[in-house]
């Protein structure tokens, strides 16, 4: 049996918000208090491409609980994931969210 490190449980109530047709806003709840094992230093937000297969990834401190990524590609889906982490590591990713970015609005 493997012990987590990190926390037991994801972040809960992921949201996404398409700001533009390059950016797009994420939102997520806390980590259940009986889950957290330790206070919750950051958070990783994973994102990956689902046309080109290009994941990346961007951290925030805690308590901030939102991030905003721009330089997407316009009418793109991506998959994405928040993770939290403590002083020992992460913990689980949280289920998959898929969102597609807007078209491009260029008046022709």
């Amino acid at each position: 049996m493997t012990q987590s490190i990190g926390p037991d449980a994801a972040p809960q109530n992921i949201s996404v918000v398409n700001k533009t047709s390059a950016s797009i806003l994420i939102m997520w709840g806390e980590v259940p208090k009986s889950k957290r094992q330790g206070r919750i230093q950051s958070y990783k937000v994973d994102y990956t491409s689902t046309t080109n297969n290009d994941k990346k990834s961007k951290t925030v401190q805690a308590p901030t609980q939102h991030l905003e990524i721009d330089g997407l590609q316009h009418n793109t889906s991506y998959t994405i994931t928040v993770m939290a982490s403590t002083s020992k590591g992460y913990g689980p990713a949280s289920e998959p969210i898929h969102v597609t970015t807007d078209k491009d609005q260029t008046l022709s």
